[in-house]
């Protein structure tokens, strides 16, 4: 026997040490035995050489030969793979305690190492059950000269192969003893008791892997088991609950990757033991969970021909385990449209283009358009997208196949729903094409009200004021204004206005080509028309060369020229008060951030409240009470400046843009945040 204590203080015994001539070792013989002795318990384990002389040296952790590979690879034993013997029980399970792994489709011996759950704990099937510290293949085993007990031991994998054991053959041949011939020993007389040991040892691997199926599938997870009747009526359904089950509670904590047989066999098999997966959609496990990972619950990888399962998302898989739940509690409310658990990207990609299109034709007001566009892509999602969808739908751009918001609003360019353009890495939108097929036969679902969407009411005893926005003709447009029979005095909207150039090319019959496309009509321009597209101060500028009178242009560019010429104006209304008309356009609330300090404290200001009903020292009251912070007024500066600011402490610019659409109804688009 020779003891070598080796530089990572492991100390071994071997056997069979042979000598040179001059009385030196020639080799270290075969490891019989092997002690770490930095381990508290400094417990003495067998090798593999060992065990495949006497198997039943030590109790035993039976699993499939599909956990080889991870145990190989340097991965501990996860209770999830370990088999029940035909007690239902793990075979007295005590911490501490050292076992042998068993293959039971070739019941030899190929690890070691101590348990790290009693009995108790195991029952959870959740967690490591056992710590590798020696397995075939390690550097231990190679000290011994590398032989393997069957053709099924391979350094990759545990193949199966078949054992039969006969006491008589034992004791004329030795074949009995698989451990025999690699470590060169002579068939003794105790041949015949290793032969019963080894035999008991097959006996038990025959139990989990045959005989005893049907006792493990009726003792593995009851309480989760699905009725034939259930798997016969939906076995899509039932597959798909197998794997919320597997992955999301039983599984949740194993370790990965994990291959899609193991899997099936060890979990979904005993969950659902009626399910044919050929009845199913994907015909089969590995197939199924390629489309799951397409559809963003889990991630698989594929080695060597066969599935493995790397990852899961366990907020979509309890997102699926609900809306399985409400599904088969017959819960009406589960219905498209209602709810985002368990949506698939292309579910996601048809909510996202449905909620553009009801922003474009119910969230976005054709007559704000000039005023609203170009707008920023991000500005664009969060203060348009956001506010149109479904209130129990809520729109989530990774979970669609589109990934990225930019990819949306090309696709959409692509389809010619809107207009882009990308300026210094960001990408503009530019305008939306209501006149689009889809969206002339879109039918806009219910929104719900501000109230129902914040769930509180408005702050008690305001009433926000009626703002208009309006145009009226100057001098030069104001024959074609009476051409056509309208007051060239008088206050329009955008869209009358628009009306009124209509009426105009109609009734003087310009129209020279026309489209289906009313906008994309070309039409002449007269005398009248050319002077109404000019400014006041260069009626015969350079700007009007390309639109001269006698040439044809396209009735979208008139009409743009045509309203961007009419003089802005806008009519406040307070609640209980008199009609106030002022020139220009709607005075917009700043809403700054001011960094101090190195970005260590910021204060955030807002001012231009006024116009909208709002009293400053009302808001910042209401914004102490709402952010739990210090907030104050502040007069602007200037002589003749009566407007007055509301300085907040921290940034808090985001919550105040929100206090201000849902508590004073200030719109949104009137709001600059900066």
């Amino acid at each position: 026997v020779l003891v070598l204590k080796l530089s990572n203080k492991c100390t071994v015994w071997s056997l069979n040490v042979g000598q040179t001539a001059q009385g030196g070792l020639d080799k270290f013989g075969q490891p019989m035995f092997f002690a770490a002795q930095h381990e508290e318990d400094k417990l003495v384990y067998p090798t593999v050489y060992s065990l495949w002389i006497e198997p039943n040296m030590m109790p035993a952790m039976f699993t499939h030969a599909e956990v080889s590979p991870y145990i190989f690879g340097g991965a501990d034993l996860m209770m999830a793979g370990v088999l029940k013997r035909r007690n239902g029980t793990f075979g007295g399970m005590s911490k501490g305690e050292p076992r042998c792994i068993v293959a039971v489709e070739n019941p030899v011996p190929y690890a070691v190492g101590p348990l790290l759950l009693g009995e108790q704990n195991a029952a959870a099937r959740q967690g490591k059950a056992l710590q590798v510290v020696h397995h075939f293949g390690d550097a231990l085993w190679s000290f011994g000269g590398g032989s393997k007990p069957n053709e099924g031991f391979e350094l990759s994998c545990i193949q199966p192969f078949e054992i039969e054991v006969k006491a008589e053959d034992a004791k004329r041949e030795g074949s009995d003893v698989k451990g025999a011939e690699s470590i060169g020993q002579p068939v003794s007389s105790a041949d015949q008791d290793r032969s019963e040991s080894h035999r008991e040892l097959v006996n038990q691997a025959e139990g989990l892997s045959v005989e005893d199926q049907a006792v493990e599938c009726e003792n593995r997870f009851p309480e989760y088991r699905l009725e034939s009747a259930e798997v016969d009526e939906d076995p899509d359904r039932a597959l798909r609950y197998a794997f919320v089950i597997t992955v999301g509670k039983l599984y949740r904590d194993g370790k990965y990757p994990v291959a899609a047989s193991w899997l099936y066999e060890e979990y979904i098999k005993h969950i659902a033991p009626d399910l044919d997966l050929v009845r199913t959609t994907s015909k089969s496990f590995s197939l199924f969970l390629r489309t799951m990972s397409k559809r963003h619950y889990c991630k698989t990888k594929e080695v060597d021909g066969e599935v493995q399962l790397t990852q899961v998302s366990l907020k979509n898989i309890d997102a699926l385990g609900k809306q399985l739940a409400a599904v088969g509690s017959d819960n009406e409310s589960v219905d498209e449209g209602v709810q985002t658990d368990g949506m698939t990207a292309e579910d996601m990609d048809d909510l996202l283009l449905r909620v553009f299109m009801q922003a474009a034709l119910v969230g976005l007001d054709p007559e704000e358009d000039a005023e609203r566009f170009p707008m920023e892509s991000s500005a664009f999602y969060s203060k348009v997208l956001v506010s149109c969808q479904p209130y129990d739908l809520p729109i989530d751009v990774k979970r669609s196949s589109f990934k990225k918001l930019s990819a949306f609003l090309k696709y959409l360019a692509k389809e010619e729903y809107c207009k882009l353009k990308e300026a210094r890495g960001h990408i503009l939108i530019l305008g939306v094409n209501r006149e689009h097929p889809n969206l002339r036969n879109y039918k806009p679902y219910e929104m719900l009200s501000q109230k129902q969407r914040t769930g509180s009411t408005p702050r008690s005893g305001f009433s926000p004021p009626k703002i208009e926005t309006m145009l009226k003709p100057h001098q030069q447009q104001a024959k074609l204004f009476m051409y056509v029979g309208c007051n060239p005095q008088g206050e329009y909207t955008k869209k009358a206005a628009a009306g009124v150039l209509e009426r105009y090319v109609q009734e003087r019959q310009l129209v020279r080509e026309d489209n289906r496309d009313p906008r994309l009509r070309v039409i002449d321009v007269d005398d009248v028309l050319m002077r109404s597209l000019s400014k006041p101060s260069k009626p015969y500028g350079d700007e009007m060369e390309q639109v001269a009178s006698g040439e044809r242009a396209s009735f979208r560019t008139i009409q743009e020229r045509f309203l961007s010429r009419l003089e802005a104006y806008y009519a406040v209304e307070p609640a209980g008060g008199r009609r106030v008309v002022k020139k220009g356009e709607v005075p917009k609330v700043k809403v700054t951030c001011e960094d101090r300090q190195g970005g260590r404290k910021h204060v955030t200001k807002c001012h231009g409240i006024e116009i909208y009903g709002v009293d400053p020292k009302v808001l910042a009251n209401k914004c102490q009470v709402a952010f739990a912070c210090t907030a104050s007024t502040h007069a602007m500066p200037g002589k003749n400046n009566t407007a007055v600011e509301v300085r907040i402490q921290g940034d808090v610019s985001g919550k105040l843009e929100e206090l201000l659409v849902t508590e004073f109804h200030i719109p949104r688009h009137h709001i600059i945040s900066r």
